[in-house]
């Protein structure tokens, strides 16, 4: 989320060296975010629903598929109506606030095989939609 907003305000970099080292700084940033989501998300849901692993996997590949669907439509018209920054802005808070609800939606596991904490399956999918635009 915090990458994603300061994206909105790249175009206010001048020098064509800084403009190129803070865009692939962020787009680390934001690549990493959704490497640590992807990797844990699988491990989650096989921990969490064993018996469905290939329902819910299938379930959430299509609320990736949903997030790039109705992400560029959606990101073109928060840039027709408020400019660059505006799509940025709008996905990155959304994204930090579905973590912050994510944080009080968590749960502690009781397998002892491993001490990973699980997040209800409406927020992964809300994560999972938001991380996709």
């Amino acid at each position: 989320g915090f990458s994603a907003i300061c994206f909105g305000f790249i175009n206010k970099c001048h020098s064509t060296v800084l403009f190129i080292a803070i865009s692939a700084l962020l787009r680390i940033c934001q690549g990493c975010g959704c490497a640590f989501v992807d990797t844990s998300l699988y491990t989650i849901i096989s921990e969490e629903y064993p018996k469905n692993l290939g329902k819910v996997s299938g379930f959430l590949t299509t609320a990736v598929g949903l997030g790039f669907m109705v992400g560029p439509p959606a990101g073109g018209f928060l840039y027709s109506a408020g400019g660059f920054a505006l799509p940025f802005l709008v996905m990155g808070t959304i994204t930090l606030l579905i973590g912050l609800i994510m944080l009080f939606a968590m749960r502690e596991t009781t397998s002892p095989a491993s001490r990973v904490r699980l997040f209800s399956m409406y927020a992964y999918v809300a994560e999972v939609c938001v991380i996709s635009q």
